[in-house]
């Protein structure tokens, strides 16, 4: 029952989770950036697509990588922004992905999809 609370709490990162299966069931995917994540962790897209996550430490070094980075050479870049650690980091997060021009896809507990 414990184990429950923390999933729904979002202790285990939980809303990244659905994020991650989220962008993952859609057929433009071509790359997946996870940002603000308090660890990376382990996912399993289930094709090959390039696939970025880097702790909440490393956003502004992964957003310069983003800003360089070419598109994907099929599908569309998608990037997950995650809040749950501290008040204002996702909204943080998502000002940086709309000025690299992401749009907002879908909502997951207080992790955002967006893709460009």
């Amino acid at each position: 029952m414990v184990t429950l609370a923390w999933w729904h709490l979002g202790s285990f990162q939980g809303d990244i989770a659905r994020a991650t299966r989220a962008a993952a069931a859609r057929d433009d995917l071509g790359s997946l950036w996870v940002m603000n994540a308090s660890h990376p962790g382990w996912v399993n897209l289930r094709r090959e697509v390039l696939l970025r996550a880097d702790p909440r430490e490393r956003l502004a070094v992964t957003l310069a990588e983003l800003a360089a980075a070419a598109p994907p050479p099929q599908g569309r870049d998608y990037a997950i922004c995650d809040g749950r650690l501290r008040e204002g980091e996702r909204q943080r997060c998502v000002d940086a992905m709309k000025r690299l021009g992401f749009i907002e896809v879908s909502r997951h507990g207080r992790a955002l999809l967006l893709a460009r």
